[in-house]
């Protein structure tokens, strides 16, 4: 399947590790899949593996670490390929930015060779965590026209500031959110302390008053009873005491 004209493959780079070096290491289907499957570490060099003759200046492959035990041989051809920097982690963009991936900058170099007119660059991919140590990568290997005050370690200085630089942004993103979260967790938290306590105090003296006014209904009404009781004795026995009094005589 050929992509149309002005169209490029050019996928971020957790796109990279996901869709594609996931994808055929557990042997799933990857999406429109220009990446080819080559040795790099074998008898040809990048030139020769890759046509250099033509405008593309933009390889991607799958190839095999050779091992032997924990140390890797990047010897191919008649060159090697050397380590200009450090792993860099590859963070999921669309799940938290969770790691998934590293990455790992090389260039080759000839050996005796003079005059250096073009160098070529490789950003190795690998996954981490329940699939790290698998000996499958993949790379993306790119061309550079040197100049003549230009250098190999420059490019690879450059681009390696420019990683450090995405990783802390993405870094101080990450601590930005946290504190957001946090801080808006706390504020909820206390702004429902307040509800709750205002409400429990409200229908305390809600049922407070309630209750007062229950009991002076009840005093009331006994009053009114004991009253009646009362009065209504008193009565009963003043006439009760006149009728037998009268009748007596």
């Amino acid at each position: 399947m050929e992509l149309p004209v002005g169209y490029r493959f050019k996928p971020f780079e957790d796109e990279l590790v996901k869709y594609y070096l996931l994808a055929r290491v557990t042997g799933n289907p990857m999406p429109w899949n220009p990446i080819i499957e080559c040795d790099l570490y074998d008898v040809k060099t990048p030139g020769e593996i890759f046509d250099e003759a033509s405008n593309q200046k933009v390889w991607y492959c799958f190839t095999r670490l050779k091992k032997r035990g924990k140390r890797v041989f990047r010897r191919a051809g008649g060159g090697t390929w050397h380590g200009q920097s450090s792993a860099f982690k590859i963070l999921d963009r669309d799940n938290n930015f969770q790691v998934i991936g590293e990455k790992k900058t090389f260039t080759f170099d000839m050996k005796n060779e003079v005059k250096k007119c073009n160098k070529w660059i490789m950003h190795e991919f690998s996954l981490v965590g329940e699939y790290e140590g698998c000996d499958l990568v993949l790379c993306k290997i790119k061309k550079e026209a040197l100049k003549d005050d230009g250098s190999v370690s420059q490019t690879c200085w450059q681009e390696q500031e420019a990683n450090t630089n995405n990783n802390n942004q993405v870094e101080e993103a990450l601590q930005n959110m946290e504190a957001f979260l946090m801080n808006d967790n706390e504020e909820a938290m206390q702004r429902d302390g307040r509800l709750l306590t205002n409400g429990n105090e409200e229908a305390m003296q809600r049922d407070g008053r309630l209750l007062m006014n229950e009991y002076l209904r009840l005093i009331t009404d006994g009053g009114i009873r004991t009253n009646d009781g009362v009065d209504k004795a008193s009565d009963n026995n003043a006439d009760a005491v006149q009728y037998n009094s009268g009748f007596s005589q």
